[in-house]
Parts: C-alpha cells; sequence; structure tokens
C-alpha cells in the first residue's frame, strides 16, 4: 500500500532529479535518521524553484548587460546582490 502511494507521487511529482540519489545525500549526515517517502520529492521541488530563481537572476543581470550568454560573472554579480546567496560565496572564491 505504501509502495503504491510513493509511484502515486512520483508520477504525480515529475521530479528532475533522482530521488535515490537526494534521498542517499539527505543520509549522509549521521544526525538524519529514516528519510520518509516524500522528502526526497519535496527536496527536489525546491531544489527546482531554487535554480529557476537563480537563472532568472542571472538572465536579468546578463540582459542588463546586453549579453547573449550567462557567464561566471553574471553568477557572481548574482550573489553580491543577493544576501541569501551568501553561501554561494565559498564556492566562486577563486584560486
Amino acid at each position: 500500500m505504501h509502495a503504491e502511494k510513493y509511484a502515486e507521487a512520483r508520477k504525480k511529482a515529475k521530479c528532475r532529479f533522482p530521488i535515490a540519489r537526494i534521498k542517499k545525500i539527505m543520509q549522509i549526515d549521521d544526525e538524519i535518521g529514516k528519510v520518509s517517502t516524500f522528502a526526497p520529492i519535496v527536496i527536489s521541488h525546491a531544489i527546482e524553484l531554487f535554480l529557476i530563481s537563480l537563472l532568472k537572476a542571472m538572465e536579468e543581470e546578463a540582459n542588463g548587460k546586453c549579453a547573449k550568454k550567462i557567464i561566471l560573472a553574471h553568477l557572481e554579480a548574482c550573489v553580491e546582490k543577493d544576501p541569501k546567496l551568501e553561501f554561494i560565496k565559498g564556492l566562486l572564491q577563486r584560486k
């Protein structure tokens, strides 16, 4: 019965990211025990919404500079402008 609900939810959700991989990543943390079957689906949608929002901001940045392509500089500008994206700064540090 539980597997049927999961399969039905998965079909309705149409996740774009692999649910099994998300579940494995979640379980890497020692503090997390069992993961509900719907948690990875919700996380998948959250990732999708985050990326849509980030790409829209990058597109606006590129359009503002009359660029035809989105490049790393546009991401860096978005991260500087939006305090919610501060966690990305560490990933953008150049060596």
